[in-house]
């Protein structure tokens, strides 16, 4: 079974990145929706730069179910 993840993230800083590594082995890919206002910018590289993590940029807060379901429709699109 392929097992995808969603993380919607919020004006986020650096911090996130600990987070993400507790959980991101027992998945086969992450998808990382960016529903902040201010992008930042080093945080986006080193996502971009993890090979299990696709980054997509919900140019700016479209609301949480919305970059949820972004996530869920690209899961679904790829067979997860």
């Amino acid at each position: 079974m392929k097992l995808a993840g969603a993380v919607v993230l919020y004006n986020p800083d650096l911090r996130v990145l600990s987070n993400i590594m507790t959980y991101i082995d027992s998945l086969d890919i992450l998808i990382a929706v960016d529903n902040s206002d201010r992008k930042n910018n080093e945080l986006i590289k080193k996502l971009q730069d993890m090979k299990k993590v696709i980054y997509l940029d919900n140019k700016g807060n479209r609301g949480i179910a919305h970059a949820q379901n972004r996530a869920a429709r690209l899961a679904i699109k790829k067979q997860y």
